[in-house]
C-alpha cells in the first residue's frame, strides 16, 4: 500500500501548490522600472518603462519596454483614481508631443495623469520607425502628401510614387525583422494588455481612461478586454472598431456636408459663397485640368525649408479634408474662394501643416493592416465608390487602394474578431467636433449604441480632438469626469485652430 492522503497532507499539498502558482504568477507579472525622462520639458514627471511581454499569451517569452510618464495632480482637490491618457495615430507619439502636453490640462481636475508611448512608438523599445517612408513626404508632395497628422497615412497615387512607397515599406519591414522585431505583435489588443499591466504595476485599483483619436479605439478595446478596474472613460474623436478604410468616403461626405450646411446657414458666408459645394467641385475640376505648382513651407517638422508642390484637384480636396479635422473649419469657404481666384497663400499654409516626421510608420501599419485596411480590398472599395459624389470617387479610390497595397507589403495577419462592436456598461463620454473629417459625429453615435451608459456631445464648429482646442469641451469633460450624472455645460465659444 502506497499510503493514504490524509486531510492534513492534502491541505499541505494545496498550500504548496498555491505557493508555486503564486511564484509563477509573480514571475510573469509585468514590472515598472523608473528611469530619467527621455524627452525635454518633463518637469514634475516621474518616468520609466513598463517591462511587459511581447505577446501576453506567452508570458515567459521576449519582453518589450513601454515608455511611461506620470504627472502629479495640478488642481487643489485630489482624486484617487488617475487618468490614463491614450494618444492618437496609430503611430503618433505621446510623451513630449503637442498632444501629450495638451493632455496635461486633465491634471487640473486634481487627478494624476499617466501617459505612455504605446508599444512600438517613439521612446518605447523596440521602435518601429521607417525613415525611408517618412522621407517620401518631401518627394513629389503633390502625390505623396503627408496625410493626416494623427494617422500618419501617406496618400499615394498609382505609378512610380506608389512603387517607391511599397519598396520603402518592404525595406523597413525586412530591416525590423532582421533586428529580431516581430511586427505582428504590435496591435490594439496587445497594447490594451500593456495598459492593464501598467495599472497593476503602478498599484492602481481604479483608473479613468481618456482616449483621443486612435486612442479612443484603444480605450474601447480596454472596455472590451479589461473593464473591471475602469471607473469611467472619455472618448474624444471616436474611432469605433466597426469603421475604417472603407468608411473614408462616407466620413469625407459627412465632413464636407457639415461645412456646406454651415456656410448656407450663415448669411455672411452664403452671400459670398451661395453655392459652396459647386465652387469646390469647379475648383477641383479646374486644377485637374491645369495643375498649379506652389511653394509650400512644411510646418512643425525637420525637413527642407520649402518644397515645390504640384496641386491637382485631388490634392486640393485632400488638404481641405485634413483642414476640416485640424484647423478652424469656418475659414475654409474663404480659402476655397481665394483658390478659385488664383490666390494659394492660405491654402499653401494649410498644406504645410500636414507634413509629419514624428510618426512611427511601422507601428502604424502593424496596427492598421491587422485591424482595418485589409478588410477593404480593391473590389470592395470599387463597389463603394459609385455611392460617393462624383468628385470624391477618384481621391477615395486612389488613397484607399494605395493603403491596401501598402498593407500587402507590410504583411501582418488580420485580427478578424476586432471589427465587432464593443459592449460595455462603464460610464463613457463621447465627444465629437461638428466639422471633424477624421472621426465624424456619426461614428460616436455608432459607438454609443452598444455602450449602455454613454453620453454624446457634439462641439459646435470644432474639428478633431475637441478637448485640445475648445474651452467648452474641456468644461464638459471635466464636469463629467467629476460626476457622469451631472448636468453638462452648453457650448457657445469658438474653438481655437491648430494642434
Amino acid at each position: 500500500m502506497i499510503g493514504r492522503i490524509t486531510q492534513s497532507s492534502l491541505g499541505l499539498a494545496i498550500a504548496i501548490a498555491g505557493l508555486l502558482l503564486t511564484n509563477v504568477a509573480a514571475a510573469r507579472a509585468a514590472t515598472f522600472q523608473a528611469a530619467p525622462c527621455p524627452y525635454p520639458n518633463s518637469q514634475g514627471a516621474t518616468c520609466g518603462y513598463l517591462i511587459t511581454p511581447l505577446w501576453h499569451a506567452h508570458a515567459h517569452g521576449p519582453t518589450i519596454k513601454v515608455a511611461v510618464a506620470i504627472y502629479p495632480p495640478a488642481g487643489g482637490l485630489l482624486h484617487a483614481d488617475p487618468v490614463f491618457f491614450l494618444g492618437g495615430g496609430p503611430g503618433f507619439p505621446t510623451l513630449g508631443s503637442s498632444d501629450g502636453i495638451a493632455a496635461l490640462k486633465i491634471g487640473l481636475t486634481g487627478r494624476t495623469v499617466v501617459e505612455l508611448d504605446q508599444r512600438g512608438l517613439a521612446h518605447s523599445r523596440p521602435r518601429l520607425g521607417c525613415p525611408d517612408l517618412t522621407a517620401l513626404q518631401f518627394v513629389q508632395p503633390d502625390i505623396a502628401l503627408a496625410g493626416s497628422v494623427e494617422e500618419a497615412v501617406l496618400n499615394y497615387a498609382p505609378g512610380p510614387p506608389l512603387e517607391r512607397a511599397l519598396k520603402a515599406a518592404e525595406k523597413c519591414r525586412a530591416r525590423l525583422t532582421s533586428e529580431g522585431v516581430d511586427v505582428t505583435a504590435f496591435n490594439s489588443e496587445e497594447s490594451a494588455d500593456d495598459i492593464e499591466d501598467l495599472r497593476k504595476a503602478l498599484g492602481y485599483d481604479r483608473i479613468d481612461l481618456f482616449g483621443t483619436s486612435y486612442g479612443t479605439r484603444l480605450a474601447l478595446v480596454m472596455l472590451r478586454l479589461h473593464p473591471g478596474h475602469i471607473r469611467a472613460a472619455i472618448l474624444d474623436g471616436v474611432f469605433p472598431p466597426q469603421k475604417g478604410a472603407r468608411s473614408t468616403g462616407e466620413k469625407t461626405v459627412e465632413a464636407y456636408r457639415a461645412l456646406f450646411d454651415y456656410c448656407a446657414g450663415l448669411p455672411a458666408c452664403a452671400a459670398v459663397h451661395p453655392h459652396l459645394e459647386q465652387q469646390v467641385i469647379d475648383v477641383a475640376k479646374a486644377l485637374d485640368a491645369a495643375p498649379v505648382t506652389i511653394t509650400v513651407v512644411p510646418q512643425y517638422v525637420r525637413g527642407p525649408p520649402s518644397v515645390q508642390a504640384r496641386v491637382t484637384g485631388d490634392t486640393f480636396l485632400a488638404v481641405l479634408a485634413y483642414a476640416l479635422a485640424y484647423e478652424d473649419g469656418t475659414t475654409l469657404p474663404d480659402v476655397v474662394g481665394r483658390v478659385a481666384a488664383g490666390d494659394f497663400s492660405q491654402f499653401s499654409h494649410l498644406y504645410g501643416e500636414q507634413f509629419d516626421t514624428t510618426s512611427t510608420y511601422g507601428m502604424h501599419y502593424s496596427v492598421e493592416c491587422g485591424e482595418d485596411e485589409d478588410f477593404s480590398p480593391p473590389p470592395v472599395l470599387r463597389r463603394i465608390a459609385p455611392g460617393l459624389p462624383a468628385y470624391l470617387r477618384g481621391p477615395y479610390l486612389r488613397g484607399q487602394v494605395g493603403d491596401w497595397r501598402m498593407c500587402e507589403a507590410w504583411n501582418v495577419p488580420l485580427i478578424k474578431r476586432f471589427r465587432e462592436p464593443v459592449h460595455s456598461d462603464v460610464p463613457a463620454l463621447l465627444l465629437s467636433g461638428q466639422f471633424d473629417w477624421a472621426t465624424p459625429p456619426s461614428w460616436a453615435t455608432l459607438a454609443a449604441s452598444t455602450l449602455s451608459h454613454a453620453t454624446t456631445e457634439v462641439i459646435p464648429l470644432a474639428g478633431h480632438q475637441t478637448y485640445f482646442r475648445s474651452a467648452c469641451s474641456r468644461r464638459i469633460a471635466d464636469t463629467w469626469l467629476d460626476d457622469p450624472k451631472a448636468t453638462l455645460p452648453h457650448c457657445n465659444d469658438a474653438p481655437s485652430p491648430g494642434r
